[in-house]
């Protein structure tokens, strides 16, 4: 569900569903885990859509071996009939689709025609990958020591691209990535917009030393329940911060997002100057409270929305080079890029040593981050695209082997 924004991937549906709905009648269908989380979004997301309707997960307990678990766990048997009844009415110019592992809510169509297995004509889709999943699944495998099981997602999530009449990406990294491999492909480059925080002026003066009797502030930033965010937070507490902590003893690191594990809260526990603080009213207030923002990835795809926020209220930025994977040149070229913990906290250590340097790099993103796209400008390029579609049939071309599962879709 695209409200409560509380992850980067429903900021981005909330923002480009609130601009598109000017033009566009948008029927948002969803498929969840958290259904009581989500039912909390659905008259928010009215505001903007002719309907909203929730549909709760509910997978069997034995998955097929070949079917990842993403594409599992968000399956839905009803949801795959009402889909179905509406590709049937005639009343869908275009379905968008989010993630790969949505895709198995569309029919396979009888290739000659264009139409499902009872005649209907089937509208164009649009697929948009805000992460190439097989990607992180093969960098869990690296993590897990050289698995190879990440081949069985790539096999999958590049045969939704060819049933797709079009594919968007959010960073230009998965484009260029998704132009080698599948040359055919005709991707469409939708990154995220920056400005929901509002850009802090390269001009303007932010917190560059702590009050006389404060400690400097520390803050790592993401959703916790979201895996790769849970292993850069261990990350943090086991390999690097203890490293910062024996060098540099007047700094607080703070853990700000939802879902903070119990793992985490007693690794934090554990540690002096360490908090736990869970979910926060207003982050803009956070980042702008910080001095040094730190993003350990070693997990990710896509451009990561809360390392954007950093960068345009101007928060120094460490990260290893998963993190600051999809920026352009001039915001990473201002970023402490390291991989190794030690190199990491080192970098942490040297900028919470020099005031200057902070400053500096901080007004240097902000200059950069004025180049990058606003909400307005993304929603109108995806405008575009669904214009370039709707009202067309779909060339929907059935997989080699079609997943018999479920997931969610606009």
């Amino acid at each position: 569900m695209s409200s409560p924004p509380l992850s980067g991937g429903q900021l981005r549906e909330y923002n480009m569903i609130k601009r598109l709905s000017r033009d566009f009648s948008i029927h948002l269908w969803v498929c969840t885990r958290f259904l009581e989380v989500d039912a909390t979004g659905v008259a928010e997301m009215g505001r903007y859509c002719d309907s909203v309707r929730l549909y709760e997960a509910d997978p069997p307990a034995d998955r097929p071996e070949p079917i990842p678990q993403r594409m599992w766990q968000q399956r839905s048997h009803r949801m795959r009939q009402d889909v179905a009844e509406m590709l049937d009415s005639g009343a869908v110019d275009l379905v968008h689709v989010e993630g790969y592992y949505m895709m198995q809510y569309l029919p396979v169509p009888d290739p000659p025609t264009g139409s499902d297995a009872r005649g209907a004509p089937l509208p164009a889709v649009m697929l948009v990958e805000e992460n190439i999943e097989y990607l992180i699944d093969r960098q869990w495998d690296a993590l897990a020591g050289g698995l190879d099981t990440w081949r069985a997602t790539e096999r999958l999530e590049r045969e939704q691209w060819h049933r797709a009449d079009l594919c968007g990406v959010v960073s230009q990294d998965d484009y260029d990535h998704m132009r080698e491999v599948a040359p055919d492909i005709r991707p469409v480059y939708v990154p995220h917009g920056c400005d929901h925080l509002d850009l802090l002026s390269p001009e303007a003066d932010r917190r560059t030393a702590a009050p006389p009797g404060e400690e400097l502030s520390v803050v790592f930033v993401g959703d916790y329940t979201y895996p790769p965010t849970h292993d850069a937070a261990v990350h943090l507490l086991t390999e690097i911060w203890p490293r910062v902590a024996d060098r540099y003893s007047a700094a607080r690191l703070s853990f700000v997002g939802r879902g903070p594990s119990d793992e985490i809260r007693r690794l934090a526990a554990g540690r002096t100057r360490v908090d736990v603080t869970g979910f926060v009213d207003s982050i803009r207030d956070t980042l702008d409270a910080a001095d040094l923002f730190v993003c350990p990835l070693r997990v990710g795809g896509g451009v990561k929305l809360k390392m954007l926020e950093a960068v345009t209220r101007g928060v120094p930025v460490v990260t290893s080079p998963v993190g600051a994977q999809g920026f352009p040149g001039g915001i990473t070229a201002q970023m402490a890029v390291h991989d190794e913990p030690e190199a990491f906290a080192g970098a942490v250590v040297a900028l919470l040593e020099d005031a200057t340097s902070r400053d500096r790099r901080s007004r240097a993103q902000r200059a950069a981050a004025a180049e990058l796209t606003t909400w307005e400008e993304t929603a109108r390029d995806l405008g575009d695209a669904w214009r370039s579609l709707a009202g067309r049939p779909s060339r929907l071309i059935p997989a080699d082997r079609p997943p018999q599962t479920q997931g969610s879709g606009i």
